[in-house]
């Protein structure tokens, strides 16, 4: 009798061509701007991934579960690449950056030195519970939306503008700050604890000051409530318990505005430091995954 054929999974297809990927990475513990700096240079580094754009760093409130101890608030960014690894590969990549980073998994919304999610893949629709894509809570994550949208204003999740995602995340008010400048200005905290100083600007060569970093916390026209129904600020991983209602972790601000668009005119870091000629869209193919012969 004919064996019948092994069932095929599409989570370990690499694509026929190069497709585009989106990352979301955040910390709150350690050297965070450092581990989120090597973290880009190791995806820029890794075989079959090349990297389009890397996002402004964004700050954000941290998010615990009820009754837990208050956390460091998050920094996170985004960053876009290209792949023809296929999405399971891509997991092991977001693991390796966590594993070389001291991650250690405690708790559902402990301290993270490093978070690694896979926001998106495209052409893949997956309800997998060890890799959902895209990533179902993605959508309303302000901390993964406005640093992205910066990178790509143009970028669409699951057929919606990111921008206007961005705008209307429930989460918006937790954001403390962007960095635009961030991978290149030493400029910044290394932990992002207590209150925000200001870092001092340099100037360019022609003597105009350029804006590093805006701060979310100087409109006091509006104070958002920041508590989130969220996993955590910092990351959105897979497989997270929902047993406790996080809430935002208690931080020494005075305030918590919602950050408007207007301040974010700003151009976005281009990673590859080259003219770089990818317009930050991906064409939408139905199917650039080949079946398994």
């Amino acid at each position: 009798p004919e064996v019948p054929a092994a069932p095929v999974d599409p989570l370990a297809e690499r694509p026929a061509r190069p497709v585009g990927v989106v990352f979301g990475l955040g910390a709150n513990v350690g050297g965070v701007v450092d581990s989120l700096r090597t973290a880009v240079q190791s995806l820029k580094a890794a075989e079959g991934i090349e990297v389009t754009q890397v996002a402004p760093l964004a700050r954000t409130v941290a998010v615990v579960a009820e009754g837990a101890d208050p956390q460091p608030d998050y920094l996170n960014t985004v960053v876009t690449a290209m792949t023809t690894l296929s999405p399971r590969e891509l997991l092991e990549v977001c693991q390796s950056l966590e594993v070389a980073a001291g991650r250690v998994r405690t708790e559902p919304w402990g301290v993270r030195t490093l978070d690694v999610d896979l926001v998106e893949v495209e052409g893949v629709t997956s309800t997998d519970p060890a890799l959902s894509l895209p990533h179902p809570r993605a959508a309303e994550r302000a901390f993964v939306l406005v640093p992205w949208s910066q990178a790509d204003p143009f970028a669409e999740l699951a057929g919606h503008s990111v921008s206007e995602l961005a705008e209307n995340a429930p989460d918006r008010g937790g954001l403390r700050w962007l960095a635009f400048d961030w991978l290149e200005s030493d400029a910044l905290p290394d932990k992002p604890t207590g209150p925000y100083v200001e870092p001092p600007v340099e100037q360019d060569a022609a003597g105009a000051e350029p804006e590093l970093v805006y701060d979310a916390t100087r409109d006091e026209s509006s104070v958002a409530d920041s508590s989130l129904s969220a996993d955590y600020a910092g990351g959105i991983s897979e497989g997270s318990s929902a047993a406790a209602e996080p809430t935002a972790s208690a931080q020494p601000f005075s305030d918590q505005a919602p950050v408007e668009s207007s301040p974010f005119g700003q151009p976005s870091f281009d990673a590859s430091n080259e003219a770089n000629a990818w317009s930050g869209r991906v064409p939408q193919i139905d199917s650039p995954y080949q079946a398994a012969s």
